[in-house]
């Protein structure tokens, strides 16, 4: 039986999301989370920190080849990453397809065509900046924390 790429690959996925591959899971959850911490704790953008650890990772790579050349170790090539003309397409295509419906719905929402969507809309965002105005992940942290230090205390 052949398998599909694109069918396994979702199998892995839903494997990692539905928690059967544990320490996979386990991992994802970690990784996020310590993400999420540096870029709350550090007041940075997503794009400072991307820029900053592509930066590193260049001079890192730079610096490793010319010590390879100076002690005559042999460097291993950089595979050569190249989209074909037929995938940029076709993802090009389908992200203009969903683009064009959002588009149509955000018109139709504007005009006034929709108004229940309208008002959806309206009350989804003021809740979401709500929300967002009151709790930080940070502040989330530190309620958590002391609720489990205090709770502790009183058990003991």
């Amino acid at each position: 039986m052949k398998l599909d790429l694109h069918l396994l690959c979702s199998m892995i996925f839903a494997d990692v999301i539905l928690w059967k591959c544990w320490g996979v899971s386990v991992v994802v959850i970690v990784v996020a989370t310590v993400a999420w911490l540096v870029f709350e704790l550090s007041g940075l953008s997503f794009l400072t920190i991307t820029s900053d650890v592509l930066l590193i990772l260049i001079v890192l790579r730079f610096i490793w080849a010319n010590s390879c050349g100076m002690l005559n170790k042999s460097l291993k090539p950089l595979p050569e990453l190249l989209l074909s003309e037929e995938m940029v397409n076709n993802t090009a295509a389908s992200f203009r397809v969903k683009v064009n419906n959002m588009l149509l719905v955000a018109h139709d929402i504007a005009v006034g065509k929709d108004f229940r969507s309208f008002f959806q809309v309206v009350i989804f965002l003021w809740l979401f900046s709500l929300m967002g105005s009151l709790f930080s992940f940070v502040t989330l942290f530190i309620y958590w924390y002391f609720t489990i230090d205090y709770s502790s205390r009183f058990v003991q």
